[in-house]
């Protein structure tokens, strides 16, 4: 029952919520040389389009990829092709990523889905629902604020450098390469999401320890991962003690002294990033 638009227009980004009546119109940062700032192109957010998950997702590839065609199929009414990009290691709990990219344009993916290991359907997909190569007219973008609306303006600080990481949460780091990376985060993250900022500290520690994977006002953040947390069971092993959550495509390590370990892995290279923090 509300709306909720998001319009990037060249150096302007508008976001509109019909629930509160309010637009929120924000003056992107110039990059060098003047060009405006994409709000979700180098920002280490989630990707937004089929574009930016295949830049995200083929710098995995090498060594540890396995990289094949699967059957053609259709995607917003195009013919499209399949290619499939899976780890070699059965340890991550990524079993496959699927990209759909456009027959007649092989330089424009239509559609990316990522699979957990064993899983049928995609955990996560981004696509098109339908699509056109003609230059849309500059109407498309234009936003008008509705009569009576408040409007609010801001204006980010320009980021020290282009494409910069986001700010790093102290004390994060990453362990390990490739698919089998896991961030390890500061006992102070765990704490932040107890005392209820879950938003803000694992929106943070994903972008700057992850480095790569807004919530709605019906969406509770911290009741969500306190109902996860206690899905945790206890776990004992060389590397220590704590509890360990698990999902298709997730695996949490909350160490007994305090460390949080976070990735896309077999609880079993948990355990291993674990002992190297001893």
């Amino acid at each position: 029952m509300g709306e909720t638009d998001v319009i990037h227009n060249g150096g302007t980004v508008w976001v509109w919520q019909s629930s509160s009546d309010t637009v929120q119109r924000i003056m992107l940062p110039a990059r060098r040389g003047g060009v405006p700032a994409s709000p979700a192109t180098g920002s280490g957010q989630a990707p937004l389009t089929p574009q930016q998950a295949v830049q995200r997702l083929l710098t995995a590839v090498g060594p540890t990829t396995s990289v094949t065609t699967g059957p053609t199929t259709t995607v917003a009414g195009q013919n499209a092709y399949q290619l499939v990009i899976a780890p070699k290691d059965s340890r991550s709990l990524v079993g496959r990523v699927v990209v759909q990219i456009d027959a007649e344009h092989p330089g424009v993916p239509l559609g990316v889905q990522v699979f957990a290991r064993g899983a049928t359907n995609p955990a996560f997909q981004t696509g098109f629902t339908s699509i056109t190569f003609a230059a849309p007219p500059a109407s498309t973008f234009a936003f008008t604020p509705p009569q009576g609306a408040s409007v609010r303006t801001v204006t980010p600080h320009r980021p020290a450098a282009p494409g910069g990481a986001p700010p790093a949460v102290s004390g994060a780091k990453v362990v390990g390469s490739g698919w089998l990376r896991v961030a390890v985060l500061p006992a102070s993250v765990l704490s932040s999401i107890r005392n209820g900022n879950a938003a803000g500290t694992l929106g943070q520690a994903a972008q700057s320890a992850a480095s790569g994977p807004g919530s709605g006002a019906a969406v509770n953040p911290a009741g969500i991962l306190a109902a996860l947390l206690k899905s945790a069971r206890p776990v004992s092993g060389a590397w220590g003690s704590g509890s360990l959550v698990t999902t298709g495509l997730a695996s949490i390590l909350i160490t007994s002294n305090g460390h949080v370990l976070v990735g896309a892995v077999a609880p079993s290279v948990l355990y291993s990033a674990a002992a190297q923090l001893k």
